[in-house]
């Protein structure tokens, strides 16, 4: 056990050699390709955060082009929302004064077919009073007139009637 605990001198020499020895090969042979490997990982990583960095730079931007193309849909659809509002108001204003005109049309034909519904009525109204007027005045005539005072009577008739048309 001692033998452990105290150092020799020619293990540690040749352990300090073979240290460098190997360490001199590794630099030799190795140290350039480790390093050029961690190296190309190191730009492979770069390159890769890099392009994580401008995908999520690309998705924010497009993700603000939406959020303003979904805005500007937003923005016209109230806009023809409004605007078919307005048209319909304007549609029902004009159909309800249509339909007043036609219901004052309407109803300025009835008085009018009225009206010359009761002038024909007054008309025929007249002319059975004057028939009845001339049956009766005949009948009296007929009793107390002689042949020539009808005659004088029918004659003066016609001469009114003449004068009242002209």
């Amino acid at each position: 056990m001692e033998k452990l605990i105290t150092p020799d001198i020619g293990v540690i020499f040749w352990t300090i050699v073979t240290f460098l020895v190997v360490l001199l090969f590794l630099r030799l042979f190795f140290w350039k390709p480790i390093l050029n490997i961690i190296d190309e990982r190191e730009k492979t990583i770069k390159e890769s955060i890099d392009q994580a960095d401008r995908a999520r730079d690309e998705a924010e931007r497009l993700l603000t082009e939406q959020q303003a193309a979904l805005e500007k849909v937003k923005r016209e659809t109230t806009e023809m929302l409004d605007d078919g509002r307005r048209e319909a108001e304007r549609v029902k204003a004009e159909l309800i004064e249509q339909a007043k005109r036609s219901q004052e049309e309407i109803i300025e034909q009835g008085k009018k077919k009225i009206e010359q519904e009761a002038r024909l009525a007054m008309q025929g109204i007249k002319e059975k009073v004057v028939d009845l007027a001339i049956t009766a005045a005949g009948r009296l005539i007929e009793v107390s007139l002689d042949e020539k005072g009808k005659r004088k009577l029918v004659e003066d008739y016609l001469e009114e009637l003449s004068r009242k048309k002209h």
